[in-house]
């Protein structure tokens, strides 16, 4: 027997030779791609990456920084240290630090911090203080220029040529000029209201061309900026508007990202607060970076808007000037609808929290104040809006009141039919379903009216929360602030026991007035057939006049008088309809409505199949179902 195949002593050390020079062979071929091919590549895009990364951060906007170990200072000695630039207006006064050209000290004529109108509402302030809050304006040295020419900065001290008090009639102009000679230069003006413009300007005097991109900014520092109070139905913190898409975001949500960036030619950019707000509005129809930014320096929250305009090449002795509006100020909607005119601005208006039913609680904002300014008193204007809004839904109410109050007037023959079908339940069913045909009575009939109200009524919670037109507007009697809950308590009497009730305690008098309504309107409906809903939505009323009674007053007495009209339009319609009216028994239950518990009524579903089967025809022919015809696709 021959082995063909068995390899001989000589070839098996040929083919171990040859598998040794292969394997040595790749090692250098490895070595010669690593060292003179991919690492030179890997250096290359090393500098590349970290040239990138040095002129992205020459086009940035510098961050706003609070000094190292910072002294809280009060506000009145901070903005009377160093050289400042004083301005007034019918609607503010302040001052700008000339040291950096910021706008630091705001502060709004119109508006108080308590009822008092002792001490006018701050909102700007200088580094140092407590919680410092300002804006500045400024140029980025970039391109080729980012280390070749010194640009203002925050330790700039400006100089002013002109007037040395800014007015609306009066704009005044900083100026500065670099070791280059580069003249840089800021002209302010201000109108009668809350509006700054800005126009900044690069004379280039140094004989070389420079590239230079123009900036704003608006910062926030301190903790206080971090904890502000949460609430559900309301947005505080950073807001921008970049062709046509808002963008909302949270305080939180920036330190857990870092930063939030788009870029866009039309839009605006700031904080938003209740009843304040802090923005930038930069040259419109010009590409823009919008910015915010939020993060920890030495342990203080710091927050930024700020945005960067394009980038521009200014010859030796040409200039180039960008214009930013910067507006700080209440937000009065009438106002804000007026700049996006004058300044054609995307939806300026949206600085107010309208919320997701914008098309309604603009027009109730109108409408609303409207009222309150015909009438002379916010709080008039509210009772009368509300009367008209329950007009409005007039039509939709009644129908759900007709229907409950139609489910009481059967009750009887219901309990007649639950005795004749006491051990059938399915003849029961279909007992039921002829006596809703026969009196024309559908139990989820006032179900749809009442889900459409639903939009309409917290349309106008909305509004009444955010508007600042009920901030510090009394009420009839104890309520000095409609915008602030009730001041009194039930657990001291309402200031007859003098005993300083927890605030979790403070349940007022306007929101027991609202639990009795409510109380009311549950007597006047029908109860749930299941034991266990029944005895929860006794507890309702309660429930709801807890949470409730830590909102601002102006909704509890707009929930009350809303309730109170809808008591009196139920009242009337169960009156005509023959129906007896039992408003205070509200643990008692009526005749009727022990009935209405213990029949047990179909289910929506279940009427909706009975009337299929009632309407469909046996003997019509069936017409078979055929798939529709594919639709071609155009070439």
């Amino acid at each position: 027997m021959t082995f063909n195949n068995m390899q001989r002593p000589d070839d098996q050390n040929n083919d171990r030779r040859n598998l040794i020079i292969f394997m040595l062979a790749v090692f250098v071929l490895f070595m010669v791609y690593d060292v003179f091919i991919k690492q030179p590549y890997v250096d290359k895009a090393r500098a590349l990456q970290e040239a990138q990364k040095q002129e992205q951060t020459s086009q940035e906007a510098p961050i706003a920084k609070a000094p190292a170990e910072p002294v809280i200072i009060e506000r009145s000695k901070a903005v009377s240290q160093g050289n400042r630039l004083s301005f007034e207006s019918p609607t503010i006064s302040g001052s700008i630090a000339l040291k950096g050209a910021r706008f630091d000290d705001l502060t709004l004529h119109n508006y108080f911090e308590t009822i008092e109108d002792k001490i006018e509402v701050s909102l700007l302030s200088p580094s140092g203080t407590e919680r410092p809050y300002f804006s500045s304006f400024g140029w980025l040295a970039t391109g080729s220029s980012a280390n070749n020419i010194a640009v203002p900065d925050k330790n700039t001290l400006w100089r002013v040529s002109g007037n040395n008090k800014l007015t609306p009639t009066s704009p005044v102009t900083l100026y500065w000029v670099s070791p280059q000679n580069i003249r840089f230069e800021l002209t302010i003006s201000l109108d009668k209201q809350y509006m700054f413009a800005i126009d900044q300007k690069v004379i280039n005097n140094s004989g070389k061309a420079i590239s230079v991109a123009p900036y704003a900014l608006v910062a926030e520092h301190g903790s206080l900026a971090s904890q502000k109070r949460k609430a559900v139905i309301l947005h505080e913190g950073p807001i921008s508007y970049i062709d046509d898409e808002l963008y909302e975001k949270k305080y939180k949500d920036l330190f857990k990202k870092g930063r939030f960036e788009e870029q866009g030619s039309r839009g605006w950019i700031g904080f938003t607060q209740k009843y304040w707000f802090v923005g930038l509005i930069p040259q419109q129809n010009e590409e823009t970076k919008y910015r915010v930014i939020g993060q920890k320096i030495d342990d203080t929250p710091i927050y930024q808007a700020d945005t960067i305009g394009t980038e521009t090449i200014v010859n030796a002795g040409q200039s180039t000037s960008n214009t930013t509006h910067f507006f700080a100020g209440p937000k009065q909607v009438r106002m804000l609808d007026s700049y996006e005119k004058e300044l054609d601005l995307p939806h300026f208006d949206l600085v107010v929290d309208f919320g997701m039913f914008y098309f309604l609680t603009k027009p109730f904002y109108y409408v609303l104040t409207w009222i309150s300014h015909t009438v002379g008193s916010f709080a008039i204007g509210l009772l009368m809006f509300t009367v008209l809004l329950r007009l409005m839904v007039f039509p939709l109410a009644q129908k759900s009141f007709r229907s409950f109050a139609k489910m009481r007037v059967i009750a009887p023959k219901m309990k007649e039919l639950q005795e004749t079908y006491k051990d059938n339940r399915e003849g029961m069913q279909k007992a039921l379903f002829e006596l809703y045909r026969k009196e024309d009575v559908n139990p989820a009939a006032g179900c749809l009216p009442m889900l459409i109200q639903i939009p309409i009524f917290f349309a106008l919670y909305k509004v009444l929360y955010v508007t600042i037109e009920m901030r510090h507007t009394p009420f009839f009697g104890w309520i000095n602030d409609m915008s602030a809950p009730d001041p009194t308590t039930i657990f001291n009497l309402f200031g007859m026991i003098p005993w300083d009730v927890p605030s979790f305690l403070m349940i007022g008098a306007w929101p027991c007035i609202m639990c009795i309504t409510l109380l009311i309107q549950q007597r006047l409906s029908p109860p749930p057939t299941d034991p266990f809903q029944s005895q929860i939505m006794l507890m309702m009323p309660f429930m709801m006049t807890f949470i409730l009674s830590s909102f601002p007053a102006g909704l509890v007495i707009y929930w009350t008088w809303s309730n109170t009209l809808s008591v009196i339009q139920q009242s009337v319609l169960m009156k005509s309809m023959g129906q007896d009216i039992h408003l205070f028994s509200f643990f008692k239950k009526s005749k009727e409505d022990k009935i209405l518990e213990e029949v047990e009524h179909p289910g929506a579903l279940d009427m909706i199949e009975h009337e299929i089967e009632e309407n469909l025809d046996d003997n019509a022919p069936i017409t078979p179902i055929t798939p529709p015809k594919r639709k071609r696709k155009k070439k």
